[in-house]
């Protein structure tokens, strides 16, 4: 028998037939483009089911914290909108820029004027078209630049106006706001999910002094509000300047005619010298509602031909009351000396 030492196989029963290669790489090429045109049709169904529209992943700030439930899509003239989680319109893509609240509330900018606005998720204004810019102020308050003066507005994060005074700069410590305007400073803070002012400090002139009233009751202010203080401590300056100067005409401004004849015979200091304004107050009036007393001890010099006293104390105490045309009136005075 003859001995076989070594068997060989042929390698061409090894290799794929170059036909073999291409059929498989042409059934490669047409799964890619079923795949393809699939992909396609799937996001042409979808953009036309949300008229032409695709989500857009610049995704604006909404003040520190990511918004889930809802995202922004633009459509092919590059506005706008909002859909919810199961991509149902919540907003129409009608806005330039579009900024995530609290709520369910949006800021909205408009395309012809770039106006801002906040409306809700029903598209009901909140607050009017008024705004050029929004600022998050500690992630608690946001204030609000107004288009056509200086200055911004307070908001919470829900768009709601706290106060529409016009303040020109703030300070923020840890939920704490300290707003500033040429009237002075106001404390905003927040405490049980509201938004409270805890302090107001306001600055005026009466004659010749600069003077400050410090009000820091958390029930007066609720109830009054700082406006209606800030009505009182004003209309306050402008009587005892009045007083000062003997010009009574302007005391027609701050009450009524009911009022008016009283006050206006009254002259508290002539022949006086006031030389301090201090201690100033506003306190409400416990026996009816509405009612409200500004104090401040003043110190004076009298002098009536050779008859002089210096360093005399009184203290004034004006009466306000709410009148239906006005926030508060001056009703009454009353000086006491000390």
């Amino acid at each position: 028998m003859k001995r076989v030492n070594r068997i060989r196989i042929s390698r061409r029963y090894l290799k794929i037939k170059w036909h073999t290669k291409l059929f498989i790489g042409l059934l490669v090429c047409v799964l890619i483009v079923m795949i393809g045109i699939l992909i396609k049709l799937y996001f042409s169904l979808n953009s036309e089911n949300k008229n032409n529209s695709v989500p857009d992943g610049n995704i604006f700030a909404d003040f520190d914290e990511i918004n889930n439930d809802y995202s922004i899509f633009s459509n092919d003239e590059g506005l706008l909108g909002v859909m919810d989680a199961e991509e149902r319109y919540v907003i129409d893509p009608n806005w330039k820029n579009i900024y995530f609240l609290k709520d369910g509330r949006f800021a909205v900018e408009q395309t012809e004027n770039s106006a801002i606005g906040i409306i809700d998720s029903d598209e009901n204004y909140v607050t009017p078209f008024m705004f050029k810019e929004l600022r998050s102020i500690g992630g608690d308050f946001l204030a609000a630049y107004f288009t056509d003066k200086d200055g911004f507005a307070l908001l919470d994060i829900s768009g709601n106006i706290i106060s529409d005074k016009i303040w020109t700069s703030f300070d923020y410590d840890e939920k704490n706001a300290v707003l500033k305007n040429e009237t002075g400073e106001y404390h905003y803070t927040i405490e049980n999910n509201a938004v409270w002012c805890t302090k107001a400090d306001f600055t005026g002139v009466i004659g010749d002094f600069m003077v400050n009233c410090i009000s820091d009751d958390i029930n007066l202010i609720d109830t009054a509000s700082e406006d209606t203080l800030y009505r009182i401590f004003d209309s306050s300056c402008v009587y005892i300047s009045a007083m000062l100067s003997g010009n009574i005409s302007e005391i027609r401004n701050i009450t009524n005619e009911q009022y008016y004849e009283s006050l206006s015979a009254v002259s508290l200091f002539e022949n006086c010298n006031v030389t301090t304004i201090k201690n100033l107050k506003i306190v409400s009036d416990n026996s009816e509602q509405d009612r409200y007393t500004f104090s401040a001890e003043i110190t004076y010099d009298y002098q009536d031909g050779d008859q002089s006293i210096n360093n005399l104390r009184s203290l004034v105490s004006l009466n306000f009351v709410n009148d239906e045309n006005h926030a508060v009136i001056l009703k009454s005075m009353n000086k006491e000396d000390l």
